[in-house]
């Protein structure tokens, strides 16, 4: 009688257990870090550390400058994870102010934690914004970089002194945000070798570098034009050359 009790009970525990579902798999919950993206400036081939009110001798046009004023946008950041997620700032618009040191460190937050592997961004300020009506924050007219909804933001300013220049001043407004002509470049740039790695305990920096001597790298001595205050071929010239040489250093993990 226990035998048959004992078959009856083990063959109800093996129903029981066929029965029963998997239980769902466990799934982390999701984490998330922080990325800072620095911005040194240098000047000239040999990378020399520069600041505002700092006389400096351009290599290639022969003029002596001392930037009174260096002002520019990067907008529209993202990163991309390894994979091909990316992650996008939200309302990214950054006005970079080489006299104000806190500008040139720009903090994405809450990033998912991995290895990204691809910098995307904005030198300029996109058309929708240079349309969109009152701006605020670092987009604010109040920065004074913007002209009017016709001809948008000042993308780079670049003042200063030289005695290279006619009037012994320079001024370059540097805009456009359409046309073949406009100073706005998108950027795409890789550092699949060594991937910045977001994790939960502090930020990974990504560190940019950013020559303003570039900007006379084509267009020549200051005594070829030291004032350009609109949009057009000068304009374009001077940005791009900026612009386009902007680059990751390296990236700190």
């Amino acid at each position: 009688m226990k035998s048959n009790l004992f078959i009856t009970a083990l063959a109800l525990a093996l129903a029981f257990s066929a029965c029963k579902k998997d239980d769902p798999p466990t799934i982390p919950n999701p984490t998330f870090g922080d990325l800072s993206i620095q911005i040194e400036h240098v000047w000239g081939a040999n990378a020399v550390p520069i600041a505002i009110n700092q006389k400096i001798f351009h290599p290639k046009t022969g003029d002596t400058i001392t930037l009174t004023t260096f002002q520019y946008y990067i907008s529209n950041i993202q990163v991309k994870k390894a994979g091909g997620e990316w992650y996008v700032e939200p309302d990214s618009y950054h006005l970079i102010d080489l006299a104000d040191p806190n500008s040139m460190f720009i903090m994405l937050k809450n990033i998912p934690t991995g290895n990204y592997d691809e910098l995307k961004y904005v030198m300029g300020v996109d058309s929708a914004r240079n349309v969109g009506g009152a701006q605020v924050g670092d987009l604010n007219p109040a920065n004074g970089m913007f002209w009017n909804f016709t001809d948008g933001y000042i993308m780079i300013k670049a003042e200063g002194d030289s005695p290279n220049s006619p009037t012994g001043k320079f001024k370059y407004h540097l805009g456009g945000f359409a046309g073949p002509d406009k100073n706005v470049m998108n950027k795409y740039q890789q550092f699949s070798n060594i991937p910045a790695t977001v994790n939960e305990n502090a930020p990974v920096t990504i560190v940019l570098e950013a020559n303003p001597a570039k900007i006379w790298h084509h267009f020549g001595s200051v005594s070829n034009g030291h004032e350009v205050l609109t949009p057009g071929f000068d304009a374009h010239e001077l940005g791009f050359d900026f612009q386009d040489a902007v680059h990751i250093a390296q990236v700190i993990n």
